[in-house]
């Protein structure tokens, strides 16, 4: 069999096995999904600050990405021999579509829900109870997993080059364009709640700014660093900082796979890029094995319950963030 060439026999698809460095980052990749998820189920669980409508997010987000680890593990001696028959080939399209629609979706969900935090202060939190977003978050976990169905039923198909089943973006039916309009759809709107949430924020600190340069000229403080002034840059930066981190990286990871496999195969019908597939997919399954590090960089209390049990590391810096978290 020549290199990416594909015969199909009796429901089994088989193909030239990964290359010995294909075969590593398959590994690699897979393996890093699942411990890395796992152990942010644990925090989470382990870290009683971290049971907000956050933990719920990070957790629910973690339960699905931990299973597409989980499955390629599994799958991973028959991707080896170079051969996947129908139910797994099946399982693996779908289980793999209907996790990343559900992070999507539960990306979108949490970007909405920092919009209504800072837009509606007073409003919005009193509403927004633990107990409601775990519903939330199970209702949208379920529409993910109930859209992807036609996927398992028929909407499937081996990816050349990328060793894994996925969605038929070339077919004769409606259903790869509604799931394409669901996808930008939510992406503009993900896109469009951290845009507001930048410029709110920026005129939430301009105001802050105005209040303290005010300060000074009634208090005539004009020596030393201005606090306020501090302040302004380190929120500034940590609201720049939660945008590159939890949309852009997405974007970053995922851009090859939507505008070189979604977009461009699904309109002009040319599949005979197998190295962009493997690339494009495989980048975009790391982005789920490096959302461990996303979280420990922009959430304090993650980061404080990770160097607590895992690391078996205690943190002084902040008392009052260790004193909750041994109640």
């Amino acid at each position: 069999m020549n290199m990416y060439n594909v015969l199909m026999m009796n429901e089994t698809i088989f193909f030239t096995p990964p290359a010995p460095y294909q075969k590593a980052i398959i590994l690699l990749i897979s393996s890093a999904i699942a411990i890395s998820n796992t152990l942010i189920i644990y925090v989470v669980i382990r870290t009683r600050p971290l049971w907000t409508s956050a933990g719920v997010f990070m957790l629910g987000q973690a339960l699905t990405d931990s299973s597409v680890g989980f499955m390629y593990l599994g799958f991973y001696e028959s991707i080896h021999r170079g051969s996947l028959n129908g139910t797994i080939c099946q399982t693996m399209a779908y289980l793999l579509s209907a996790t990343v629609l559900c992070r999507l979706l539960f990306l979108t969900a949490m970007s909405i829900d920092k919009l209504f935090t800072i837009k509606y202060p007073f409003q919005y939190p009193p509403k927004a109870t633990t107990k409601r977003v775990i519903l939330a978050t199970v209702i949208l976990c379920l529409l993910a997993y109930a859209v992807c169905i036609p996927i398992a039923v028929s909407e499937y198909e081996y990816r050349t080059g990328a060793f894994l089943c996925e969605v038929k973006w070339r077919s004769t039916s409606l259903y790869p364009y509604i799931l394409q309009s669901i996808i930008y759809i939510f992406i503009t709107t993900m896109t469009g709640a951290h845009v507001n949430i930048f410029v709110i924020a920026r005129r939430h600190q301009k105001n802050i700014n105005k209040i303290g340069i005010k300060k000074q000229k009634d208090t005539k403080e004009s020596k030393g660093n201005k606090p306020w002034v501090r302040n302004s840059f380190k929120s500034e930066l940590k609201a720049i900082k939660m945008i590159i981190l939890l949309v852009g990286v997405l974007y970053v990871c995922w851009l090859m796979y939507i505008g070189g496999i979604v977009i461009y195969q699904s309109t002009t019908g040319n599949i005979h890029y197998p190295l962009l597939h493997f690339a494009a997919i495989w980048l975009g399954l790391f982005y789920m094995c490096i959302i461990i590090l996303l979280y420990s960089s922009t959430n304090k209390l993650f980061r404080l319950g990770f160097m607590k049990y895992v690391l078996c590391r205690q943190s002084t810096n902040d008392p009052d963030l260790v004193m909750s978290m041994t109640m």
